[in-house]
């Protein structure tokens, strides 16, 4: 739902799978994502905190995922961010989602060829 724009409804569904496991890591970003989507940046940035701090005890993909998401809204080390999902891209080169998250990075960092380029991966096209 948070991938569709639906931020609002996606976050009881996060929020349950918090309560049901307080060091669900990758639920933490989601739900901190979905908070600042709703311009609720304070418990956005305390969810995304809390990603972080348990980044430890998920996947390789899931940590790049969570690294770049916290260098974007909680560090602002944009170079750090695209230097994460260039590498996302690299290790996982059937993620669609990992090509979105580097379009995007590179898309704030105003380059905007090498972004089309990555969207176009993102779907199929490259």
């Amino acid at each position: 739902m948070r991938r569709k724009g639906q931020y609002a409804q996606s976050v009881p569904p996060f929020k349950r799978a918090i309560e049901r496991d307080g060091e669900f890591a990758l639920a933490h970003e989601q739900l901190g994502t979905s908070y600042r989507d709703l311009r609720n940046l304070a418990l956005g940035n305390q969810h995304l905190k809390k990603a972080c701090q348990l980044r430890d005890r998920v996947s390789e993909r899931e940590r790049l995922e969570i690294s770049a998401t916290f260098f974007r809204h909680i560090t602002g080390e944009l170079d750090k961010r695209i230097e994460t999902t260039s590498l996302l891209t690299q290790i996982y080169t059937q993620d669609t989602y990992g090509h979105h998250l580097h379009g995007n990075s590179l898309m704030i960092a105003g380059e905007y060829e090498q972004a089309a380029a990555a969207y176009r991966a993102a779907l199929g096209d490259a």
